[in-house]
């Protein structure tokens, strides 16, 4: 596959230029904050194949509408971007709306009324013919079950339910490190996203560094430029892109970003647009099909239900559960709790077990209901 390096664009000042970055870029996805008509003309003529994630900056900020009535307000915001993407003469085919942006969903009741505004936005988007970039969640978020226990994607699973009927929307998850590297607590930091058990497309629409990652700090200096040359910051966008490249799932990653106004100015990667054009044409290559298909169609059943199982760690087991009875019938040691997947529209209930005195992973699942019905699947 070709590189998933894709571009965040907040088109402030430009300079002329943008459009010739764009043409040798040539970025699977790219993500433009405030986008006008010209906007998008100008990208589609320099980079064809190129697909759209579309942010209108004040509708994302409507936490407090979203609050209020999060089923109205994800129907009232796919109807704006009905009318919205006909003004910009985007083809809904190729682009994805943006919601609310980063969520407020450490707030009380922010988990349920995100996803409640989610779905809603996602369902009308669907009847209305558009795709949605969905749930945009920040930096550390989800929250995890505990300390050093996994994260918990649970309470979302409304979001993905719909995502797998539709197959048209991906997840967007924001993730960011700070100057010691995207690698350096990776599983919590940058490589969040490992630990999501949907087997749907992710977009990773904000990333790179930002030293408030380690809590509060200046503003004015909390991006790459204020720590490093661009040669150490093209290094970590390697290692990212090794990572990320083990993932089928992750479609596009985007770094934060390509222009923007205070307090982003050391975020900014047009300081080193020539290394970005540089590191992007060695890797070459734009994705030509929906991120849906490509997942479909290069994702097994076993490589799917490998990654679900990975990404859930032992919290509690029901011995009296089918699969647990199986297992135990087998001689097998339990080393995860139950966990649902999905896969081609179907719906399973699964458990990570292990071979004793061995490294074999034995998954034992059958479909949701099916209980009698047990299977495995080793590696």
């Amino acid at each position: 596959m070709s590189t998933r390096k894709s571009m965040h664009w907040i088109p402030i000042h430009t300079d002329g230029y943008d459009k010739e970055v764009i043409k040798v870029w040539k970025p699977p996805v790219i993500k433009i904050i405030d986008p006008s008509w010209q906007h998008i003309v100008d990208a589609r003529a320099a980079s064809p194949n190129s697909w759209f994630v579309l942010r209108d900056h004040p509708l994302s900020e409507q936490h407090e509408d979203m609050f209020l009535d999060p089923v109205g307000t994800g129907k009232r915001h796919a109807e704006r971007w009905d009318q919205r993407l006909w003004e910009l003469n985007a083809d809904p085919e190729r682009t994805w709306i943006s919601g609310i942006n980063e969520p407020h969903v450490w707030e009380k009741d922010g988990i349920p009324k995100t996803v409640d505004y989610t779905v809603s936005l996602m369902e009308e988007a669907d009847r209305r013919g558009l795709q949605v970039s969905a749930l945009e969640i920040g930096h550390g978020w989800p929250a995890n079950l505990g300390e050093d226990l996994p994260v918990n994607w649970e309470p979302y699973d409304a979001i993905r339910e719909v995502m797998m009927r539709t197959r048209r929307h991906v997840l967007e998850i924001h993730s960011y490190w700070d100057t010691r590297g995207p690698l350096f607590n990776w599983k919590w930091w940058a490589g969040r996203f490992t630990q999501c058990p949907w087997q749907v497309p992710i977009f990773i629409g904000e990333c790179g560094i930002d030293q408030f990652v380690n809590g509060p700090g200046n503003s004015e200096s909390r991006g790459w430029a204020a720590h490093m040359d661009s040669n150490a910051y093209m290094d970590q966008w390697h290692h990212l892109e090794l990572e990320v490249s083990k993932d089928l799932r992750v479609w596009a990653w985007m770094i934060f970003s390509y222009d923007g106004a205070k307090p982003w100015g050391t975020l900014d990667i047009r300081q080193c647009r020539d290394k970005v054009l540089q590191y992007v044409e060695r890797a070459g290559g734009t994705q030509i099909v929906h991120p849906w298909a490509f997942l479909t169609t290069q994702l097994t059943f076993g490589q799917a239900l490998k990654a679900a199982a990975e990404a859930h760690d032992v919290i509690s087991v029901n011995p009296d559960a089918a699969l647990m009875k199986e297992g135990r019938r087998k001689n097998l040691l339990y080393t995860s709790n139950e966990f649902p997947f999905s896969f081609n529209g179907i719906n399973y209930v699964c458990q990570r077990f292990m071979e004793p005195f061995s490294n074999v992973v034995t998954i034992l699942f059958c479909i949701t209901g099916q209980w009698e019905k047990v299977m495995s699947h080793s590696y």
